[in-house]
């Protein structure tokens, strides 16, 4: 079967490091040839493995990728944009079951932010 799927829940990205990668092309740039590239490398840890003190990231087998800058931003602004969403839903589901059926959420302490991150779909 050609079909493999990975379980993406057993690693962490960590990033690694980040450059300024200086290229020369007279084609696309006939008045001033030299165009700068940021480029963002960053490792795909087994979630067993990710160290957060080390600057490397993992303790061991890892895979090494880059992306640019602007590609890795974007993703990282759409993760967060997801982690808060999923935090609201389940804060207003408890807040929903705590005023109607008087029932806690086990995580219902954690949603104490939630008046101030979250919105109701009229925008308050």
């Amino acid at each position: 079967d050609n079909n493999v799927q990975l379980d993406f829940t057993q690693y962490s990205i960590k990033f690694h490091s980040c450059y300024a990668i200086k290229s020369f092309d007279m084609k696309e740039q006939p008045v001033w040839p030299y165009t700068t590239s940021q480029i963002v490398t960053y490792r795909l840890c087994e979630v067993d493995s990710c160290s957060e003190s080390s600057w490397n990231g993992c303790n061991n087998v890892y895979g090494n990728y880059a992306v640019s800058l602007s590609d890795y931003i974007n993703a990282h602004q759409d993760h967060v944009s997801e982690i808060i969403t999923q935090f609201c839903s389940y804060c207003r589901y408890c807040t929903y079951v705590k005023n109607v059926l008087n029932v806690t959420c086990d995580h219902y302490g954690d949603c104490g932010s939630y008046n101030g991150l979250c919105y109701d779909d009229d925008g308050s």
